[in-house]
Protein backbone atom coordinates (compact mmCIF):
# COMPACT_ATOMS: atom_id res chain seq x y z
CA UNK A 1 0.00 0.00 0.00
CA UNK A 2 2.84 2.30 0.96
CA UNK A 3 4.72 1.59 -2.53
CA UNK A 4 1.72 2.49 -4.52
CA UNK A 5 1.09 5.68 -2.84
CA UNK A 6 4.60 6.39 -3.32
CA UNK A 7 4.11 5.81 -6.89
CA UNK A 8 1.51 7.83 -7.14
CA UNK A 9 3.02 10.81 -5.59
CA UNK A 10 5.97 10.55 -7.89
CA UNK A 11 3.84 10.34 -11.24
CA UNK A 12 1.81 13.46 -9.85
CA UNK A 13 5.14 15.33 -9.49
CA UNK A 14 6.35 14.57 -12.63
CA UNK A 15 2.77 15.69 -14.42
CA UNK A 16 2.92 19.12 -12.35
CA UNK A 17 6.48 19.44 -13.41
CA UNK A 18 5.80 18.70 -17.06
CA UNK A 19 2.70 21.27 -17.29
CA UNK A 20 4.91 23.78 -15.26
CA UNK A 21 6.56 23.59 -18.29
CA UNK A 22 4.64 23.54 -21.41
CA UNK A 23 2.66 26.46 -19.43
CA UNK A 24 5.94 28.26 -19.45
CA UNK A 25 6.95 28.01 -22.99
CA UNK A 26 3.51 29.47 -24.20
CA UNK A 27 4.61 32.33 -22.03
CA UNK A 28 8.03 33.09 -22.85
CA UNK A 29 8.29 36.12 -25.29
CA UNK A 30 9.65 36.07 -29.08
CA UNK A 31 13.11 36.85 -29.97
CA UNK A 32 13.73 40.56 -31.48
CA UNK A 33 14.14 38.59 -35.03
CA UNK A 34 10.45 36.97 -34.68
CA UNK A 35 8.81 36.26 -37.98
CA UNK A 36 6.14 38.68 -37.06
CA UNK A 37 8.58 41.81 -36.01
CA UNK A 38 11.02 40.77 -39.40
CA UNK A 39 7.74 41.63 -41.25
CA UNK A 40 7.43 44.88 -39.91
CA UNK A 41 10.82 46.02 -40.53
CA UNK A 42 10.49 44.45 -44.35
CA UNK A 43 7.60 46.40 -45.05
CA UNK A 44 9.14 49.62 -44.01
CA UNK A 45 12.46 48.81 -45.58
CA UNK A 46 10.87 48.33 -48.70
CA UNK A 47 9.55 51.92 -48.53
CA UNK A 48 13.29 53.11 -47.82
CA UNK A 49 14.74 51.11 -50.73
CA UNK A 50 11.47 51.91 -53.59
CA UNK A 51 12.53 56.06 -52.63
CA UNK A 52 16.22 55.19 -53.37
CA UNK A 53 15.07 53.39 -56.62
CA UNK A 54 12.88 56.71 -57.36
CA UNK A 55 15.57 58.92 -56.76
CA UNK A 56 18.44 57.00 -59.00
CA UNK A 57 15.66 56.80 -61.70
CA UNK A 58 15.41 60.77 -61.45
CA UNK A 59 19.26 61.70 -61.29
CA UNK A 60 20.23 59.54 -63.95
CA UNK A 61 23.82 59.90 -64.92
CA UNK A 62 24.82 61.10 -68.49
CA UNK A 63 27.52 62.58 -71.14
CA UNK A 64 25.46 64.59 -72.94
CA UNK A 65 21.57 65.50 -74.02
CA UNK A 66 21.61 62.31 -76.18
CA UNK A 67 22.23 60.40 -72.90
CA UNK A 68 18.72 61.15 -71.29
CA UNK A 69 15.17 60.89 -72.75
CA UNK A 70 13.58 63.00 -75.27
CA UNK A 71 11.90 65.32 -72.38
CA UNK A 72 15.46 65.30 -70.39
CA UNK A 73 18.82 67.32 -71.07
CA UNK A 74 22.03 67.07 -69.21
CA UNK A 75 23.05 69.53 -67.19
CA UNK A 76 25.78 69.20 -64.32
CA UNK A 77 29.74 69.73 -64.16
CA UNK A 78 31.64 66.96 -66.19
CA UNK A 79 32.12 64.36 -63.85
CA UNK A 80 28.14 65.34 -61.79
CA UNK A 81 26.16 65.25 -64.58
CA UNK A 82 22.73 64.30 -64.27
CA UNK A 83 19.41 64.32 -66.51
CA UNK A 84 16.85 66.96 -65.94
CA UNK A 85 13.30 67.51 -66.81
CA UNK A 86 13.17 70.08 -69.61
CA UNK A 87 12.65 73.77 -69.04
CA UNK A 88 9.35 75.27 -70.09
CA UNK A 89 8.33 78.31 -71.58
CA UNK A 90 9.87 81.64 -70.03
CA UNK A 91 12.04 79.32 -67.77
CA UNK A 92 15.95 80.56 -68.07
CA UNK A 93 18.51 78.42 -70.67
CA UNK A 94 21.44 78.84 -72.38
CA UNK A 95 20.84 76.19 -75.26
CA UNK A 96 18.09 74.69 -76.94
CA UNK A 97 18.03 71.41 -76.04
CA UNK A 98 17.46 73.04 -72.37
CA UNK A 99 13.78 73.82 -73.56
CA UNK A 100 10.79 71.22 -73.86
CA UNK A 101 9.91 69.89 -76.81
CA UNK A 102 8.59 73.31 -79.51
CA UNK A 103 10.36 75.83 -78.10
CA UNK A 104 13.83 77.03 -78.18
CA UNK A 105 16.32 78.95 -76.81
CA UNK A 106 16.64 83.55 -76.96
CA UNK A 107 18.58 85.59 -74.65
CA UNK A 108 18.82 82.83 -71.90
CA UNK A 109 15.10 82.72 -71.95
CA UNK A 110 12.87 79.55 -73.46
CA UNK A 111 10.47 81.27 -76.17
CA UNK A 112 8.67 80.03 -79.14
CA UNK A 113 10.21 79.37 -82.19
CA UNK A 114 8.74 82.34 -84.27
CA UNK A 115 10.09 84.84 -81.72
CA UNK A 116 13.90 83.67 -82.62
CA UNK A 117 13.05 84.29 -86.57
CA UNK A 118 11.16 87.64 -86.05
CA UNK A 119 14.47 88.90 -83.93
CA UNK A 120 16.96 86.95 -86.13
CA UNK A 121 14.80 88.90 -89.48
CA UNK A 122 15.49 92.23 -87.58
CA UNK A 123 19.25 91.16 -86.85
CA UNK A 124 19.66 90.15 -90.27
CA UNK A 125 18.64 93.46 -91.51
CA UNK A 126 20.48 95.29 -89.41
CA UNK A 127 23.76 93.35 -90.70
CA UNK A 128 22.50 94.62 -94.26
CA UNK A 129 22.53 98.36 -93.21
CA UNK A 130 25.48 98.02 -91.62
CA UNK A 131 27.60 96.55 -94.56
CA UNK A 132 26.01 98.76 -96.41
CA UNK A 133 27.27 101.72 -94.65
CA UNK A 134 30.49 100.26 -94.97
CA UNK A 135 30.78 99.86 -98.24
CA UNK A 136 29.87 103.43 -98.14
CA UNK A 137 32.27 104.82 -95.60
CA UNK A 138 34.85 102.56 -97.22
CA UNK A 139 38.35 104.69 -97.75
CA UNK A 140 40.53 103.97 -101.05
CA UNK A 141 43.90 105.35 -101.78
CA UNK A 142 45.07 103.74 -104.84
CA UNK A 143 44.31 105.27 -107.78
CA UNK A 144 42.77 102.02 -109.56
CA UNK A 145 40.32 101.65 -106.68
CA UNK A 146 39.50 105.20 -106.64
CA UNK A 147 38.05 104.24 -110.32
CA UNK A 148 36.23 100.94 -109.16
CA UNK A 149 34.67 103.30 -106.07
CA UNK A 150 33.32 106.14 -108.64
CA UNK A 151 31.59 103.49 -110.77
CA UNK A 152 29.66 101.61 -107.77
CA UNK A 153 29.26 105.49 -106.66
CA UNK A 154 27.38 106.38 -109.99
CA UNK A 155 25.29 102.67 -109.79
CA UNK A 156 24.84 103.68 -106.23
CA UNK A 157 20.67 104.45 -105.94
CA UNK A 158 20.73 107.95 -103.61
CA UNK A 159 18.24 107.70 -101.12
CA UNK A 160 14.55 109.26 -101.08
CA UNK A 161 13.09 111.83 -98.11
CA UNK A 162 13.55 109.96 -94.63
CA UNK A 163 16.14 107.58 -95.85
CA UNK A 164 18.97 106.93 -94.24
CA UNK A 165 22.29 108.38 -94.90
CA UNK A 166 26.04 109.41 -93.71
CA UNK A 167 26.50 112.17 -96.04
CA UNK A 168 24.22 114.63 -98.44
CA UNK A 169 25.96 112.89 -101.08
CA UNK A 170 24.07 109.27 -100.01
CA UNK A 171 20.66 111.36 -100.82
CA UNK A 172 18.83 112.68 -104.18
CA UNK A 173 18.57 116.13 -105.19
CA UNK A 174 17.32 118.43 -103.49
CA UNK A 175 17.94 116.59 -100.15
CA UNK A 176 20.51 116.61 -97.54
CA UNK A 177 21.79 114.48 -94.94
CA UNK A 178 20.60 116.11 -91.28
CA UNK A 179 20.23 113.93 -88.15
CA UNK A 180 17.13 112.82 -86.49
CA UNK A 181 16.65 111.57 -83.07
CA UNK A 182 20.02 109.50 -83.18
CA UNK A 183 20.26 108.75 -86.71
CA UNK A 184 20.31 111.05 -89.51
CA UNK A 185 18.24 110.61 -92.76
CA UNK A 186 17.41 112.47 -96.20
CA UNK A 187 15.62 115.82 -95.64
CA UNK A 188 14.31 118.42 -97.95
CA UNK A 189 16.27 121.77 -98.77
CA UNK A 190 14.81 124.89 -97.15
CA UNK A 191 12.62 126.61 -99.81
CA UNK A 192 11.52 130.32 -99.55
CA UNK A 193 10.08 131.38 -96.04
CA UNK A 194 10.82 127.99 -94.30
CA UNK A 195 12.11 128.53 -90.76
CA UNK A 196 15.73 128.36 -90.68
CA UNK A 197 18.74 127.39 -88.51
CA UNK A 198 20.86 130.44 -87.25
CA UNK A 199 24.14 130.51 -89.48
CA UNK A 200 26.53 130.89 -86.41
CA UNK A 201 24.22 128.19 -84.37
CA UNK A 202 24.54 125.57 -87.58
CA UNK A 203 26.57 123.02 -85.49
CA UNK A 204 25.27 122.74 -81.98
CA UNK A 205 26.92 119.51 -80.42
CA UNK A 206 24.10 116.93 -79.52
CA UNK A 207 21.40 118.59 -81.48
CA UNK A 208 18.70 115.66 -82.05
CA UNK A 209 16.83 117.21 -84.93
CA UNK A 210 18.83 119.66 -87.57
CA UNK A 211 17.24 121.29 -90.58
CA UNK A 212 18.93 121.47 -94.34
CA UNK A 213 20.60 124.74 -95.41
CA UNK A 214 18.53 126.73 -97.89
CA UNK A 215 18.00 126.06 -101.22
CA UNK A 216 20.73 127.68 -103.57
CA UNK A 217 20.50 131.72 -104.09
CA UNK A 218 19.04 131.56 -100.53
CA UNK A 219 20.29 132.49 -97.09
CA UNK A 220 19.36 132.63 -93.61
CA UNK A 221 18.19 135.90 -92.30
CA UNK A 222 16.22 137.56 -89.53
CA UNK A 223 12.76 137.52 -90.51
CA UNK A 224 10.96 140.90 -90.08
CA UNK A 225 7.72 139.36 -89.51
CA UNK A 226 8.25 138.39 -85.92
CA UNK A 227 10.15 140.65 -83.50
CA UNK A 228 10.16 140.56 -80.05
CA UNK A 229 11.17 143.59 -77.76
CA UNK A 230 12.54 145.08 -81.00
CA UNK A 231 14.61 142.25 -82.25
CA UNK A 232 13.86 139.69 -84.48
CA UNK A 233 13.62 136.11 -82.91
CA UNK A 234 13.06 133.68 -86.39
CA UNK A 235 15.67 133.07 -89.13
CA UNK A 236 14.20 132.39 -92.45
CA UNK A 237 15.27 131.30 -95.81
CA UNK A 238 15.37 134.69 -97.93
CA UNK A 239 16.34 136.26 -101.25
Amino acid sequence: MSNSMLQLTLLAVVITVMVRQVVGSNNVRPPTNHIKTVGRNATAVENVASREIEEETFEVRCFDDESCEADQFCHGRREEKVCLPCRRLRRRCNRDSMCCKGNVCLNGICVRPRERVALEGRRHDNEEEQEEEAEVTETVTDADSRETFQDTKETFQRGSAWSRCLRSSDCQEGLCCARHWFSKVCKPMLTQGDACTRPDKRTVPGELFQRCPCEEALSCRPSRDVVVEGKPRLYTCQQ
